[in-house]
């Protein structure tokens, strides 16, 4: 959703979808600082409740932060790390280094602590050893990635881009269905 937001943006600046994607590659954070930094502007963004929460929200909720960055490191190098450790000269040194999964259960865990709150451990003795704490976190996941998808199209209701995605509406209703 986010290229989606750069390529109609910038049709919106030059009058042409030319542009190169390959230059954010799967780097979450870095598209996500260019969404905020030119399509996060209009005062939508400033002068409503609802603009604002938005805008707050992917600048500073550091669930959506920690998530943004497992799923960059995947995207970008993350997805071969058992073949870079089968591959490697020295497949000890890339086998400590942290996986993917490594991070994101590590990263529920802080969640789950968090939400079980200062007595997090005791609170965790007392459940059924047969409890998922993914329950608890899923939730959690699940409600960030909604309100991070709600601020996103949000930006749509700038007048620049409403502009350019009725254009490409009109476009796409022109070709033919064949």
């Amino acid at each position: 959703m986010m290229k989606d937001i750069i390529c109609i943006g910038h049709r919106g600046e030059t009058g042409n979808f030319d542009v190169t994607l390959s230059k954010w590659g799967h780097d979450l954070k870095y598209l996500l600082e260019t969404v905020v930094s030119k399509y996060m502007t209009d005062s939508f963004f400033f002068d409503t409740q609802a603009g604002k929460a938005s805008l707050e929200f992917v600048k500073e909720d550091r669930i959506l932060d920690g998530m943004l960055g497992i799923l960059s490191d995947f995207g970008q190098a993350d997805r071969y790390y058992y073949l870079n450790v089968v591959t490697s000269k020295d497949p000890k040194e890339n086998w400590s280094l942290e996986s993917a999964e490594q991070r994101c259960a590590s990263f529920e865990i802080n969640l789950y602590k968090e939400y079980l709150g200062p007595n997090w451990q005791e609170l965790f003795a007392k459940q059924s050893p047969k409890e998922d704490p993914f329950k608890v976190s899923a939730p959690m996941l699940v409600k960030t990635f909604y309100r991070f998808n709600e601020a996103l199209a949000l930006t749509f209701k700038q007048w620049h881009l409403d502009k350019d995605v009725e254009f490409l509406v009109v476009e796409l209703n022109e070709l033919p269905l064949n």
